[in-house]
């Protein structure tokens, strides 16, 4: 390119500097800007640098003022909507957004390479393949455009080029790194040539280019490494850096690669994290619009008046930054918090009107917030209406909950909206494309389309490191170029035919796929041309990828003096150790646990001892360390609500019938179903909401299940010898090896046999499936009826008892659908729960003992400290662990099955 001083003197000369892009754009204007003589002259000489797309569109402009042509330019949304329209009219195939985005790509090519008359004229195809279908429709989309004066924007060069007349005050263009032109491009410049105007092509400027060098990674992950330490060096050189990277696969990689640099450059050299307002590096391609917070926002809120939305939706509108609520932001938190717990288990979707109700009662302001923002919405569905006005709706409801508030919006936020009100403009240009009615919700779903079709970036701030993809790096000027993913499986000139042009027409046409050759010297000269943006060029590729081994591209090995170099296999972390002096420590000791001097329980109760009988790592890093996965919820209630309302009901039950001379009664009267009945409703009465039809149909189906559950199991209870309820859902805290916890009893009865002899049955509820095995060994895997015996009873006595009696049994009761219900006990055989004649009426004295001792040694295990990684059963006892990314223990023993109920 020619020297910025000369630049600068053709642009005060009236002289139009046309550039590829906006970004070199923006690039060299400053660069001129810079020679100017002040701020005014500056803005003058500015105005005359343009990128390709401004440029066309100013003589666009000019077109029309003149009175040279009265076709209107269509937007991407109106000519996709024309697309659709002639596609919906063949009813022989079905309308695909794939099939649609094929056919804008197929016209594109058509104009961009002159070559629309020919595909008008051509008749070559078979009448009923892909081909002639396409030929088919683009003569009706071609028409439609001829009787409605419409101008695809693919067609504007072609359109310009005819449009000329012979100029009297021919025009100076300086074309500055046009590289790759179209033929359609090249055509507008030769007939702005033919009328008299002078073009001058601007030289690449020359840069002291050192020998470009070929490094050879092992797999991308080093690549990436590479690539974060030469970054790193730039970044903490004296001078600040000018840096591109030119990534092939940028859309994909993106993501990849800015984790890599947060991670790695931050640690490995202390570098400060960037923030938005001076970033250290930039991308040139833009996520989706619908991706980024503000706008993710506003599509959920309008979708909310569209079909009611799932608990986690509503639970980002309320905690949104981006949303205005009648209060703050952590009595908003506090409210969703609410919400999920209200019905988290119960509700699919919810309606404004459904959340409005649940959130009544925590806060009346935001539920008639919500009410009086909402009421509006049901008439958005009667009827149709135009793009304008529903666009204007949209804004409307948006504005209502305070979206278009700036606030503390970033700059890129505050650009997002910019763009996403453009969008919703282009959905009102619309109206200008005649077609069906036009609902509420169709216009919703065109607007979240377009909203993910749509590649937003915020406006570029100079950041001393760019990521270019290859077409983009054009025209660019940089320090220092690195170009990444140079692989031949990644970076090469193969391109594929269009599936619905004919093949002789794009061969006639140039069109690429066609000719081999001639890509792969389109591929090499793009290549030339970016490995001279820069004085120092670096080419990297993984030798190991996806796909086996590869080489590196052609074009790039193939630079003249190319040095070929091997990136060093050791990574950072490899290298540190090599270099330093490093001291090997072990660290065995152990951090007992310190209770307060409120010796208050330690939070998990007896769970506590089953991790430690499980594991003891487990233990610590739950217990100690508070480590926890996420809770989940899914749609409905989960094994352990199940059993939390099984609990409930049975605690309602005994808690009114309270021995077995009642129940006999009840079942002799025929009022065992009434009152099972009543136990369940009471059970359910805190899930309930009226107003809520999904819910109610679903607690009916749970009200059904459990009843007839309850009705078996009483009824089995039925059989047993005499009882009566001793104690019920008891709450206390026990003391175990030091270790005080907080346990919950589900129930002790106090049984009388025929002689009179009596003991106490210790019951736990289980839904799943127990073994009286897990009471067993050093290390059970259910202590809990062991604790209850040995620490429990002797705190409460004789429950309800006039002297103490004996613990004649623990018992699981074993309460599960489908499957036999019966007691697990110790012992087994139990009289003090089956009237058997051979039952034994044995009672626990000889395994209390050791029970208290194995309790005493995991609870003292426990206070002291110890977080071996051991567990019970390799790998059976990690399958449903939740530690095992601490413990890293090999996850690939473990078989992923569906865990049993869970017993709340």
């Amino acid at each position: 390119m020619l020297a910025v001083v000369e630049l600068h003197r053709l642009a005060q000369q009236g002289a139009t500097l046309l550039v590829p892009n906006l970004r070199v754009a923006r690039q060299l204007r400053s660069q001129i800007a810079a020679e100017a003589a002040g701020q005014d002259q500056a803005a003058a000489i500015s105005e005359r640098v343009l990128h390709w797309r401004a440029w066309t569109a100013g003589l666009w402009q000019q077109a029309l003022l003149q009175g040279r042509d009265e076709r209107i330019l269509l937007q991407p949304l109106q000519e996709r909507l024309l697309w659709e329209q002639v596609l919906n009219r063949d009813d022989q195939i079905e309308r695909t957004d794939a099939l649609l985005d094929l056919c804008l790509s197929a016209a594109t090519l058509l104009h961009q390479h002159n070559a629309v008359s020919a595909l008008l004229a051509d008749r070559s195809a078979s009448p009923n393949g892909d081909v002639s279908r396409f030929g088919r429709w683009f003569r009706a989309f071609d028409r439609r455009c001829r009787d409605e004066l419409l101008l695809p924007a693919a067609a504007l060069e072609s359109a310009l080029a005819d449009s000329f007349p012979p100029s009297n005050s021919p025009q100076t263009l300086i074309l500055c790194n046009l590289a790759a032109l179209s033929p359609a491009q090249a055509s507008l410049l030769a007939a702005l040539k033919t009328q008299g105007s002078t073009l001058i092509e601007a030289p690449h400027r020359a840069v002291a280019t050192a020998s470009p060098v070929l490094l050879r990674c092992r797999d991308d992950r080093d690549e990436l490494q590479a690539l974060t330490e030469h970054l790193a060096q730039a970044l903490a050189a004296p001078e600040r850096p000018s840096i591109a990277v030119v990534v092939p696969d940028l859309s994909s990689a993106r993501d990849r690669i800015d984790r890599t640099l947060r991670e790695h450059l931050h640690s490995s050299s202390g570098i400060a994290l960037p923030d938005e307002r001076r970033p250290l590096w930039e991308f040139s391609t833009g996520r989706p619009l619908a991706a980024t917070g503000v706008i993710a926002d506003a599509l959920h809120l309008l979708t909310w008046t569209t079909r009611e939305l799932e608990g986690g939706e509503i639970s980002l509108l309320l905690r949104s930054p981006h949303l205005e609520w009648p209060v703050d932001a952590d009595t908003a938190a506090s409210l969703d918090a609410a919400l999920l717990r209200r019905h988290p288990d119960l509700r699919g979707t919810w309606s404004p009107r459904s959340a409005a109700s649940i959130l009544h009662k925590p806060s009346p302001t935001l539920a008639a917030a919500l009410l009086q923002r909402t009421k509006i919405w049901p008439g958005l569905h009667q009827g149709t209406g135009s793009f304008t006005g529903f666009a204007e709706r949209a804004r409307h409801i948006l504005g209502d909950f305070g979206w278009f508030r700036s606030g503390q919006r970033t700059s890129s936020e505050f650009q997002a909206v910019t763009r996403f009100e453009n969008l919703l403009d282009g959905l009102a240009a619309l109206d200008l494309i005649p077609g069906e009615p036009l609902s509420w919700s169709d216009f919703i779903h065109r607007l979240t389309a377009a909203a993910r079709a749509t590649r937003f970036a915020p406006e570029n701030t100079g950041a001393p490191i760019q990521f270019l993809t290859p077409d983009e790096s054009t025209g660019v000027e940089s320090g220092d170029l690195w170009v990444v993913h140079a692989g031949e499986d990644q970076w090469n000139s193969r391109a594929t035919q269009h599936p619905l042009l004919p093949a002789h027409l794009q061969r006639r046409h140039g069109m690429p796929g066609t000719d081999p050759a001639l890509d792969q010297s389109r591929f090499r000269e793009q290549v030339e041309r970016i490995a001279r943006i820069a004085p120092t060029a670096t080419f990297s590729y993984a030798h190991a990828c996806e796909a086996g081994e590869q080489r590196p591209a052609t074009a790039a090995s193939s630079l003249p003096g190319l040095q070929f170099r091997e990136a060093d296999p050791a990574g950072t972390l490899e290298r540190v150790h090599a270099s330093a002096d490093l001291q090997v420590f072990q660290d065995g000791a152990l951090v007992p646990l310190t209770l307060g001097d409120d010796l208050s329980p330690i939070s998990g109760g007896v769970s506590t001892l089953q991790s430690q009988a499980a594991c003891a790592f487990r233990a610590f890093a739950e217990r100690r360390l508070g480590s926890a996965t996420l809770d989940t919820r899914d749609l409905g209630m989960d094994a352990r609500d199940r059993g939390s309302l099984l609990h409930t009901a049975l605690q309602i039950f005994w808690g009114e019938t309270q021995d077995s001379k009642t129940l006999h009664r009840l079942i002799a009267e025929e009022k065992l179903t009434p009152a099972v009945q009543r136990a369940v409703d009471l059970a359910l009465r805190t899930h309930r909401d009226p107003s809520d039809r999904w819910s109610e149909a679903y607690l009916q189906i749970q009200r059904i299940r459990l009843e007839s559950l309850l009705d078996r199991w009483l009824r089995k209870e039925a059989e047993r010898p005499p009882f009566r309820i001793a104690s019920l859902e008891r709450e206390m805290t026990v003391t175990v090896g030091g270790l005080p916890l907080t346990v919950r009893v589900d129930r002790i009865d106090e049984v009388t046999l025929p002689d009179g002899t009596r003991a106490h049955v210790i019951i736990d509820y289980k839904t799943g499936l127990p073994s009286a095995n897990k009471w067993e060994g050093d290390r059970p895997e259910e202590p809990q009826l062991p604790l209850y015996a040995t620490s429990a009873m002797p705190q409460l006595g004789n429950p309800g008892g006039e002297d103490n009696a004996p613990v004649g049994a623990i018992a699981f009761a074993v309460i599960r659908a489908g499957d036999k219900l019966e007691f697990v006990s110790a012992p087994r055989k139990s009289a003090w729960l089956s009237s058997e004649a051979k039952a034994s009426t044995a009672t626990l004295d000889a395994e209390l003992e050791s029970w208290r001792q194995t309790l005493q040694s995991l609870a003292e295990d426990f206070a002291a400290g110890t977080a071996t990684v051991g567990p019970k059963e390799y790998p059976a006892t990690c399958r449903f662990c939740d530690q095992r990314l601490l413990c890293r223990l090999n996850p690939a023993l473990l078989d992923a099955e569906d865990p049993a109920e869970v017993d709340a």
